[in-house]
C-alpha cells in the first residue's frame, strides 16, 4: 500500500517517500511504545486512575449491606441463617448463606464506621489485588515489557470487580493468589499447604470455589516437576472444601447456581443480566472495553495452543473464555487467570519479536515496587481526606434522601424497595421489624416472588396486574424513585404519600384499607 501511494506521487509529480523511511518511523514508534518506561508509566497510570476511583466512589452496592446483616444476626442468634428471614414475602424460605465468612466483620465494620468502612475495604482488597497481578505478570517476566503489558491488560479490562467491597469483587483475590501458588517452579510442602489453606478460606467466603480446585488440576498436569505432590495438594484442596458450615449441600447449591436448570436458578440465569450470554447482556452487564479485553485474551490463549509446552494452560485459559461468553459474570475472572497464566508464552514472544526489532528491555524488579508504592501513597491520602464523620446518607450512592426516607418508613412495615436499594433497606429496617420484598440475595426466593418483583418494576405490566400483586403480597410500603412504574399508587385512594424529597418517594397503604 505504502509503495502504491509512493508511486501514484510520483506520477502526480509531487514527492515521493521511501518505503525504508516509512518503516523506519513505524519502528521507532513501536520501540518508543513498548519500552518499558513508557508501559510502566500507562500501568501506572491505570493503578492510580483505580485507586483514585475506589477512594472516592460512594458505595453503591447492595450485596455488602445484607452480608453485614447477616453478620449481625449471626452475633445475636449465635448460628447461621438457615431462612430468607429479611423478606416478608418468603420469609420461611431456605438460604443456604455461603458467603458467611464475610458477614461478622462486615457487621463490626459497618456499625463502627458505617458505609466508610467499605471504602477501606476496597482499598485493601484492591491494593493486595495490585500486588498479586504485579507479581503474577511483572514479578515473574524475564523482559519487563511483557510482564507490563499483561499487567496493564488485567487491571484496564478485568480489574472493575476489585473496585467494591462486594463479596464477589473480593473472593478474587482467591484465584489470584492460587495463580502464584500453583504454577511457581518449586512446589514446596509450604506451598502445598499454603494452596490447601487459600482453598479452605474460599469455600467459605464463595460459591466460585471449585475454579479453584480446576487450577490446582491445570497447575499440576502443566508442571514439568513435582507433579505428584501437585496432584496430592489439589485432592487435598477438593477434600477441605467439605469443611463448611454447610457440608455437601454447599456443593449441590453451586451445581444449581452453574446449572440453572429449576427453580430460582433458572429465573435468575433469565432475569440477572450477569448470567446472560455475552449477546444478551450487551449494553447491560457487558459494553465494548470488556469485548475488547475479551478478545485480547482470547487471542493470546489461542496463539499458544499450538505450542506443546504451553498447550495446557492455554486450553484452560480457552474453556474459562467460552464460560464468559456463556455468562458475563465469569468475564473478569477468565481475564485476570489467562493474563498471568500466559506469561510465559508472551515472555518468548517478547524476547523473538520486540526486542529482537531493537527495543529496548530493563530489570523486572526494578520496576515493581514503584508501580506499587505510588499507589499505595495515594490510597493512603485519598482515603485520609474522605471525612471521617460523613454521615451514612452522604457516603452512599442513594443520597441522604433515601436514608431519610427509610427512617421514615413505620416500623413493621412490609417494603417494596428497588433491587438496587433492599440491601441498605435490610440493614436499616430489619431491627425496627421492616422486611423487603425482594433483595439482591436472589437464591432465597422462590421463583413465584421473582416473577412478581420483576413486574412490579416493569413498565409494561398492567396496573390492574400491579395492584393485585401489591395486595396478595401484603405490601404496606413503597419506597422508589420518581418515574418508577409503581408510583401510579399516588392516584389511589388506598395509599398515601408519606415523604418526597431528592428523587424518592415513599407510599404506604391506608389505615383503614382491609389489605
Amino acid at each position: 500500500m505504502l509503495r502504491y501511494l509512493s508511486e501514484a506521487r510520483r506520477g502526480l509529480g509531487g514527492p515521493t517517500f521511501p518505503i525504508a523511511s516509512v518503516d523506519s518511523v513505524l519502528r521507532r514508534f513501536v520501540s518508543f511504545l513498548c519500552h518499558p518506561r513508557q508501559l510502566a508509566a500507562f500501568v501506572l497510570a491505570v493503578y492510580s486512575v483505580a485507586v483514585g476511583v475506589a477512594a472516592t466512589t460512594r458505595l453503591y452496592d447492595p450485596d455488602v449491606w445484607w452480608v453485614a446483616a447477616a453478620g449481625r444476626q449471626m452475633l445475636s442468634a449465635h448460628s447461621l441463617p438457615a431462612q430468607n428471614l429479611f423478606s416478608f414475602t418468603d420469609a420461611a424460605q431456605p438460604w443456604l448463606m455461603h458467603e458467611w465468612l464475610f458477614g461478622v466483620p462486615y457487621a463490626f465494620g459497618l456499625a463502627a464506621w458505617g458505609p466508610r468502612f467499605f471504602t477501606l475495604v476496597t482499598l485493601v482488597s484492591l491494593g493486595i489485588g495490585l500486588l498479586f497481578i504485579t507479581r503474577g505478570t511483572l514479578g515473574r517476566a524475564r523482559h519487563a515489557g511483557a510482564g507490563l503489558v499483561l499487567a496493564f491488560v488485567a487491571m484496564t479490562f478485568f480489574g472493575a470487580r476489585l473496585l467494591s467491597a462486594r463479596p464477589t469483587g473480593v473472593a478474587e483475590l482467591f484465584p489470584l493468589a492460587l495463580c502464584l501458588l500453583a504454577f511457581a517452579p518449586e512446589f514446596s510442602v509450604r506451598r502445598a499447604s499454603a494452596v490447601v489453606v487459600v482453598e479452605l478460606a474460599w469455600a467459605n467466603s464463595h460459591g466460585s470455589f471449585p475454579l479453584g480446585i480446576a487450577l490446582l488440576a491445570t497447575a499440576a498436569l502443566d508442571a514439568e516437576r513435582q507433579r505428584g505432590r501437585r496432584f496430592l495438594a489439589a485432592v487435598a484442596a477438593a477434600l477441605v472444601t467439605l469443611l463448611n458450615p454447610h457440608g455437601a449441600r454447599l456443593h449441590g447449591f453451586v451445581w444449581q447456581y452453574l446449572s440453572g436448570k429449576s427453580g430460582i436458578y433458572r429465573e435468575i440465569q433469565a432475569g440477572i443480566h450477569e448470567f446472560r450470554s455475552v449477546i444478551g447482556a450487551f449494553g447491560d452487564a457487558i459494553g465494548v472495553p470488556d469485548l475488547t479485553g475479551l478478545g485480547l485474551v482470547t487471542l493470546l490463549a489461542a496463539s499458544a495452543l499450538g505450542v506443546p509446552k504451553h498447550r495446557v494452560r492455554a486450553g484452560f485459559c480457552l474453556c474459562l473464555i467460552v464460560a464468559a461468553l456463556r455468562q458475563v459474570r465469569h468475564v473478569s475472572l477468565a481475564g485476570l487467570i489467562t493474563c498471568l497464566l500466559m506469561l510465559p508464552w508472551l515472555d518468548e514472544f517478547w524476547a523473538k519479536r520486540v526486542l529482537a526489532s531493537g527495543v529496548e528491555d530493563a530489570k523486572p524488579r526494578y520496576l515493581q515496587g514503584l508501580l506499587l508504592a505510588v499507589p499505595a501513597a495515594l490510597a493512603v491520602l485519598l482515603f485520609s481526606l474522605v471525612p471521617a464523620r460523613r454521615s451514612d446518607g452522604e457516603a452512599t450512592a442513594e443520597g441522604p434522601a433515601f436514608l431519610k426516607a427509610l427512617h421514615a418508613v413505620k416500623a413493621g412495615a412490609n417494603l417494596y424497595a428497588p433491587f438496587s436499594e433492599a440491601g441498605m433497606a435490610i440493614w436499616y429496617g430489619f431491627p425496627r421489624g421492616v422486611r423487603v420484598f425482594f433483595d439482591s440475595r436472589n437464591d432465597c426466593y422462590s421463583p413465584e416472588t421473582f416473577r412478581a418483583f420483576v413486574r412490579l418494576g416493569t413498565r409494561d405490566t398492567p396496573r390492574a396486574v400491579q395492584r393485585e400483586l401489591l395486595a396478595q403480597s401484603a405490601t404496606t410500603s413503597l419506597l422508589i424513585p420518581r418515574g418508577h412504574p409503581l408510583e401510579f399508587v399516588r392516584d389511589e385512594p388506598t395509599w398515601t404519600q408519606r415523604f418526597a424529597e431528592g428523587g424518592w418517594l415513599l407510599f404506604e397503604r391506608a389505615a383503614g384499607d382491609p389489605r
